[in-house]
């Protein structure tokens, strides 16, 4: 037939990818399929800075406080920068972990574990520190 239709997938849904020119479904396909990557990356990368940010506001009253004595406020936000990188990263990993449990669930369990092992390894540190500071 000489009309566009959709293209029916195994799972049931209808796909409409139209481009200029001339091109075989396979290579429309992986376009599609990389652009889509592409975009969960950066959908992926703006959560992370999102979560980073918010939590950086989260603590910034301790940095003003710390501010009396200004290298105590520097030294106190770049600590306070690192800790809340390696939150926001656990907690994205977490985000992204329960995401995948319904469509891969080894990944999912995966990212979760290594999401859980990030939040132990900073509780530890975190002891640590304490302890030889005592």
């Amino acid at each position: 037939s000489n009309s566009f239709q959709p293209y029916q997938t195994q799972a049931g849904d209808a796909l409409d990818l139209i481009e200029i020119g001339s091109k075989s479904a396979e290579n429309m396909f992986a376009e599609a399929q990389a652009a889509n990557t592409m975009m969960t990356w950066i959908l992926r990368l703006v959560g992370f800075l999102m979560m980073l940010f918010g939590l950086l506001m989260v603590f910034q009253p301790l940095v003003v406080l710390a501010d009396v004595l200004p290298l105590l406020g520097n030294l106190l936000g770049m600590g306070l920068f690192a800790f809340a990188a390696v939150v926001a990263a656990a907690l994205s990993l977490v985000t992204i972990a329960i995401a995948w449990l319904v469509y891969r669930p080894v990944l999912g369990v995966a990212l979760i574990a290594v999401a859980i092992a990030a939040i132990v390894g900073l509780i530890m540190l975190g002891r640590k520190r304490k302890a030889a500071a005592a």
